[in-house]
């Protein structure tokens, strides 16, 4: 029988407009068998101070909601997905982070909201109205390979390494999840090559956080973290400054040294920016 594993992905939004990303994890850095299901929850906490200065404690929740808050993951190559993991009446809803009873925030379209796209890899939803103090949790089945070697690959890996981060969007903010991690092979094999990401230049106050570092086996294949967002700006993209790699399809090899990526903002001319404003009648 093929062994279950379970990863917990936790994602704290502020409503204060400070985000930032916390742990909470059951298995990080497990071997995994081969050919078993392996399980991601993602968990959005959202938390801040409302208008009359309350903030959500364990006796306390502030009167506040967010907004719309975009939540994306790219599952790691070589893992399969299977399915989301959704209440039995199809349901994707919130619940208060201490006491487990129904909240107020939600999935928009619930189940039909959860999509995976084939060809990005990526697993993305809409988080709605989430009420400070609560959480709400989506889960992602997916299957680990029946063999450690990648058939993708020009050589053969004794080892395969898995590593996971989600991210959420509300505004001009963006969240990042603590990463975990999970692999199939020998043991034996030393991560001891690191990849760093670096901003250049100037970097806007509304600049999503830094990837955090992360340590790979020589030949592990290496997935390059998504853009990094700023409202008014555009990003380069993520280059490699040291290290002696070359990036294709957004991957590259692991050498036996480390890897330095840096991007940088540009930001957009006044031509093209708008100004949005509302107007209260009677």
């Amino acid at each position: 029988m093929n062994k279950k594993k379970i990863f917990v992905l936790l994602i704290v939004l502020a409503t204060f407009l400070s985000l930032t990303s916390s742990a909470l994890l059951d298995g990080d850095d497990a071997k995994l068998q081969l050919g078993s299901e392996l399980t991601y929850y993602l968990e959005i906490y959202y938390d801040g101070v409302d208008i009359h200065g309350v903030q959500s404690t364990d006796s306390l929740e502030a009167e506040i909601a967010s907004g719309y808050i975009y939540v994306e993951d790219k599952l790691p190559d070589g893992l399969t997905f299977l399915d989301f993991v959704v209440a039995d009446d199809g349901s994707v809803g919130a619940v208060n982070r201490t006491t487990g009873d129904a909240c107020v925030g939600y999935v928009v379209g619930d189940k039909d909201g959860l999509n995976y796209d084939e060809d990005t890899r990526m697993v993305s939803f809409v988080v709605k109205n989430l009420k400070a103090g609560c959480s709400l949790t989506v889960g992602i089945k997916t299957q680990v390979p029946s063999t450690v070697d990648d058939p993708l690959t020009s050589f053969v890996e004794l080892r395969r390494d898995f590593f996971n981060t989600a991210t959420a969007t509300e505004g001009p903010q963006t969240a990042m999840s603590n990463t975990v991690h999970a692999w199939i092979g020998k043991g034996s094999v030393l991560l001891n090559n690191k990849v760093t990401y670096k901003y250049t230049g100037t970097v806007p106050t509304s600049a999503s956080p830094l990837p955090a570092d992360t340590y790979y086996a020589t030949g592990n294949m290496v997935e390059v973290q998504k853009d990094a967002i700023a409202e008014g700006y555009t990003f380069s993209g993520w280059k490699v400054s040291s290290g002696g790699v070359s990036i294709s399809n957004n991957k590259f090899a692991m050498p036996n040294n480390d890897v330095v990526l840096e991007g940088s903002f540009t930001e957009i001319s006044d031509e093209y920016k708008y100004d949005v404003s509302y107007e209260i009648e009677g």
